[in-house]
Formats: structure tokens, C-alpha cells, sequence
């Protein structure tokens, strides 16, 4: 009887052992919160477990139109270009008009949709194709605006993609080509670095980006227009400087900036540098017109003016014609100029040509019986070239404007 109880007691102590033992690893698991590979994980050792791999950045949408793509190749079927050349030429048909055509009117085919394509085409090895590419991009860009239903919204992620293609191409001459198309699609999606850097890796495009910056590029690109019109080249200073003359309707603060900025070079002694400061002294208005004046009649005293001066001085109260007077003080500023530009015609130590042209852009701003008086007193001028320019706008007053 003794020994029963005893196995019995054996026997009701082992199983509250083992269940003790259970319900331990049950309270750690419990406590942890991990399952036992993380366990391993936690201590530094390998015990069989796998990482999860790192997600893989998301691919860019590179969107390739093959209909678009097959046009341009059947325009290199169509047409003759060798290996030298950078235009097309010599073409069967007309499948490049009819294809520059059917974008620019924009109804089913829109501009901004072809970058990821002419990405493409534009490092092919096929030369051809490279050439027909920047063909149909050049045809383009007078159309590219910001403005009401035209405007063209191209994809900032694709026009960085086609700006990588652009920095590809090695012709100078397709990247001349191409120049303000590139400029404007740049500008529009900020992508003014790589602008930038295209320009600085081939310079002979710094005029073609540089004049037409800041058309979209506004006053962002402004500081890096005054670098590069502080440029000893005047090809490059020059550029810079009508870099705000290709802005639409500048507003009264961005003038604030570039007017005092342009001013600076109104006495450069390189003729283009100062034709560039004088359209923006027109644009400035006001008391930039009555500078623009006083150097004009300074020079006069050194019996300078020529072709640049010229279109210059005629183009202050051009844009004013049928409304001179509705401006405050446009009236004696026009009256002031249309005085500086006979003086030039009186001079007789300046070429006859140009004598002639100073009468030609007063006929150009001022249309009426007072420009006809003043061309009679030089009809008989003994100067040919001052005679021919001057017989030629009288006939023009009389006939085409009845001024009699």
C-alpha cells in the first residue's frame, strides 16, 4: 500500500513539472513578442534566417510613342541626309510637314507627349535620325508658349530625361539647331542646371540660350544672366543683354531690377552692347529714354552713329504711333528724338548712309505732313545715299499714307 502511494506521488509530480516547464515557455514567448528567428536576429547570429531584400526604386514612365517614332524613321526613308549634314534636304515627299503639321495644331497630337521619344531619336546611332529629330524639335519651338489654350505643359520628369538626351548630342550644329526649343522647355520645368551646364559644354550655343532665358526663366535665370554679360566677348555679353527683351509683359518690379542693371552698359563702346541697352532703355520708358537720348546726342558730338544707332533711335516712339501724346512726357521725348535724328542727317562728317537712315526712323516713327517737311529740305541732298532713302519715303508718304 506504501509503495502505491508513493508511485502515485512520483507520478503527480512529474506532470506538474512538466506542465510548470510549458507554461514557462508559453510567459517568455509571451513576453518577447518575437518569434525565434528574430530571436537570433536580436543575438547577433545567422541560425538560418533570410533578410527581406530592399525595395526597388519605382522605375521611371518612359512613355516611347512607336506611331511618333515610325514617322520620324519613314521621314529618314523619305529624305537625303549625309553624314555631315544637320538640316534635311532632298525629300521624295512632304511626311515632314505634314508631321510638324499635325502638332502644331495641336488637336490630337500635342508637343509635350514626343520628349521621351525624341530622347531617343536624338542619340540613336542613326545619324539620320538624329537630324530629322532635331529637324522636327526646331520646327516646334515658336509654338511653345505659357499662355490661355496653347499653353504647352510638358512633364517636368520627361523634359529632364530629354535634357540628359540634349546633353548627349555632340553636333554643334544640331545643338544650334535645337538651341531655343531647348531653352524654352528648360525654363518651363526648371530645369535651369542643366541648362546651364549644356551651355558651359558647348559654348557656341551660349548666344542662342542666353537671348531667350529669360522669356520663361523670368528672373530666376537673372543671376546667371549677369555672369554671363559681364563676358569679355561681346557675342556672349551682348546675348545676355537682350536676354530681358525676351520677356513678355516684365512687370513693374522685375523692371526695378533690369532697368538700373541695363543702364550700365548704355556707354559700351561696342556698338551691339549698346543697340542691346538701348531696347531695354526703350522698354525701362521714362527717365531710361531721357538717358538713352542724352548718350545718343554725346556721341553725336563725336561724330558717331551708324546701322546699330539706328535702330536704336528709330524704335522709341515707334511702338507710340497713333498715341504719342496719351503718355506723360512720351511727347517732348519724341520730339526731343525726332530734333537728335536731324541733327545726325546734318552732320556731314557722318557717312551718307547713315544720314540717310537718321531720316529713314523719323519717317519709320512719324508718319505725317511734319516728316514730309523735314524729307523735302533733303530731297536734293548731294549725297546719293541720303537722296536715295529720302526719295524713297516720300514716295511712301504720298502714295500709301496721302500726306500731301
Amino acid at each position: 500500500m506504501t509503495t502505491s502511494r508513493n508511485l502515485w506521488n512520483l507520478m503527480f509530480l512529474t506532470l506538474f513539472a512538466m506542465t510548470a516547464l510549458a507554461c514557462g515557455k508559453k510567459d517568455d514567448k509571451k513576453d518577447d513578442g518575437k518569434p525565434a528567428a528574430d530571436m537570433t536576429a536580436d543575438m547577433g547570429g545567422d541560425m538560418g534566417a533570410v533578410a527581406p531584400k530592399p525595395a526597388e526604386p519605382e522605375k521611371p514612365k518612359v512613355a516611347i510613342d512607336e506611331a511618333f517614332m515610325k514617322s520620324l524613321k519613314a521621314i529618314v526613308a523619305d529624305c537625303e541626309i549625309g553624314k555631315d549634314d544637320s538640316y534635311i534636304s532632298k525629300c521624295k515627299g512632304k511626311l515632314n510637314d505634314e508631321l510638324v503639321e499635325a502638332y502644331r495644331e495641336r488637336k490630337d497630337k500635342k508637343f509635350e507627349d514626343t520628349l521621351d521619344t525624341l530622347a531617343v531619336a536624338l542619340t540613336a546611332e542613326d545619324h539620320a535620325l538624329n537630324v530629322v529629330a532635331a529637324s522636327f524639335i526646331s520646327s516646334m519651338y515658336s509654338y511653345i508658349t505659357n499662355e490661355g489654350e496653347k499653353a504647352m505643359k510638358f512633364d517636368k520628369d520627361a523634359a529632364g530625361r530629354f535634357m540628359a538626351a540634349v546633353a548627349k548630342v555632340k553636333s554643334p550644329s544640331l545643338l544650334g539647331n535645337i538651341a531655343v526649343a531647348v531653352t524654352y522647355i528648360a525654363t518651363l520645368t526648371e530645369h535651369d542646371k542643366a541648362l546651364f551646364d549644356l551651355i558651359e559644354a558647348e559654348k557656341s550655343i551660349q548666344p542662342y540660350v542666353l537671348g531667350q532665358v529669360m522669356r520663361f526663366g523670368r528672373m530666376r535665370v537673372f543671376p546667371k544672366v549677369q555672369e554671363y554679360a559681364k563676358s569679355t566677348e561681346p557675342r556672349i555679353s551682348t546675348s545676355a543683354l537682350a536676354a530681358p527683351l525676351g520677356m513678355y509683359n516684365a512687370t513693374a518690379d522685375e523692371q526695378k531690377t533690369i532697368c538700373p542693371w541695363a543702364l550700365g552698359f548704355l556707354t559700351s563702346e561696342v556698338d551691339q552692347i549698346f543697340h542691346n541697352a538701348g531696347q531695354n532703355m526703350i522698354r525701362c520708358k521714362g527717365e531710361y529714354i531721357d538717358k538713352l537720348l542724352d548718350e545718343g546726342e554725346k556721341r553725336l558730338k563725336e561724330d558717331k552713329f551708324n546701322r546699330e544707332y539706328y535702330f536704336v533711335f528709330r524704335d522709341i516712339c515707334f511702338s507710340m504711333m497713333g498715341a504719342l501724346t496719351k503718355e506723360p512726357g512720351m511727347e517732348a521725348q519724341c520730339d526731343r528724338n525726332y530734333k537728335f535724328l536731324e541733327s545726325v542727317a546734318k552732320n556731314k562728317k557722318i557717312d551718307g548712309e547713315f544720314r540717310g537712315l537718321a531720316l529713314d526712323a523719323i519717317y519709320y516713327q512719324r508718319r505725317d505732313k511734319k516728316t514730309l517737311d523735314v524729307l523735302k529740305k533733303y530731297a536734293n541732298d548731294k549725297d546719293p545715299k541720303v537722296k536715295e532713302y529720302v526719295t524713297k519715303d516720300i514716295e511712301s508718304l504720298k502714295t500709301h499714307y496721302k500726306v500731301k
